[in-house]
């Protein structure tokens, strides 16, 4: 099992063990340019000695995914990120989240720090102006999500898991949870996995999925800043989750938490349809013996139809409000109108699913 040391044992063992990494992206600290399909080294031992450069104070995050136009929900949740750093007199970093390669892009990343700076939303540290964490890109930090993804398959926290999206809807043990997620419950696991301490070395290059492991049953709860109280079930609302694709790259919920804790983020500020995914989260922090920073879940901003706001959707962006002649004071008053009219009409159960 992984010792319990704190962050440092976690960078001590990447330093030790790592050889230096290639990674996605060459970092520009000052340029603003942002390449997303050439690669450079980055030495494994560069992490923990600018880890070890921020301790105290308030950190929070704006994390953008630059797979397309930002909108008005974006830029609801990311002022009240701004705003807490601010209250807090702490440090606010930008990191661009950028793992699915197919989806982002280079013209997104770009608009997506011109559409903030219009805001009136400014950082402390990011890939433009640099700081004491960089990367803060993670297309650029494939090799520290290799050593983590390493240090979960030696505690027994994560397996290769062979069924595909359509294996598990046709599983005849599979059940939905009431988000209308279709789980991966322990019986579903492979039958020579099931045992935790049957270790499985981690490889990255290996085209197949690993998942958590998740404890069941089991209660997750935690205090939001915003939302309250929370609490969700193992088995019943997620069940083993995605943290590696078989493409090569870490899942959502691995990234974050991977980069949160390289980062030293003590806060994250992000939309209400990520509580679920929290709890997720947090089981990744137990399992790296780490302790996980608070957090605060803004509402959502509803489209006519009750439905949260998303790239997917088409939701009006705010490039589109600027190319009207709108002002940044107008475009944030009728930010301010929307969250009132969403505010009386929150759903209660809109998750963002498994990614």
């Amino acid at each position: 099992m992984m010792s319990s040391n704190g962050i440092q044992c976690i960078f001590d063992h990447i330093s030790s063990h790592v050889e230096p990494r290639l990674i996605a992206g060459d970092h520009h600290a000052n340029s603003g340019i942002y390449p997303m399909h050439s690669f450079t080294t980055i030495k494994a031992n560069t992490y923990p000695a600018r880890h070890a450069a921020i301790h105290t104070g308030y950190r929070g995050r704006l994390a953008p995914t630059p797979s397309g136009a930002l909108h008005m929900g974006h830029a609801a949740t990311f002022r009240t990120a701004f705003n807490r750093a601010k209250e807090a007199q702490g440090t606010l970093i930008l990191r661009i989240e950028d793992i699915d390669l197919d989806r982002c892009s280079a013209a997104s990343g770009i608009s997506i720090l011109d559409d903030l700076r219009w805001l009136g939303l400014n950082w402390d540290e990011g890939p433009d102006i640099g700081g004491p964490v960089a990367p803060y890109r993670q297309s650029e930090c494939t090799g520290y999500y290799i050593s983590i993804m390493q240090l979960l398959a030696e505690a027994g926290a994560v397996y290769p898991c062979p069924l595909s999206r359509t294996d598990i809807q046709n599983h005849p043990e599979c059940t939905q949870s009431r988000f209308g997620e279709w789980m991966v419950i322990p019986s579903m696991r492979p039958s020579e996995l099931r045992d935790p301490h049957h270790y499985i070395p981690f490889n990255p290059h290996g085209s197949i999925n690993w998942r958590f492991r998740v404890p069941s049953p089991k209660t997750m709860s935690f205090r939001d800043n915003i939302a309250g109280s929370q609490s969700y079930a193992a088995g019943i609302d997620f069940g083993d989750f995605l943290v590696w694709r078989k493409d090569g790259t870490p899942a959502y919920e691995l990234a974050v938490v991977a980069d949160d804790i390289r980062m030293g983020i003590t806060e994250v500020v992000r939309g209400a349809d990520l509580l679920l995914s929290t709890c997720r989260q947090l089981m990744i922090y137990e399992a790296l013996h780490q302790n996980p920073p608070s957090f605060a879940h803004c509402p959502l901003i509803l489209d006519a139809q009750g439905k949260r706001l998303a790239k997917s959707l088409g939701s009006e962006t705010i490039r589109s409000f600027r190319e009207r002649g709108i002002l940044p004071s107008q475009y944030w008053n009728a930010v301010d109108a929307a969250l009132r009219q969403s505010t009386e009409s929150q759903p209660s159960d809109t998750q963002t699913p498994e990614r």
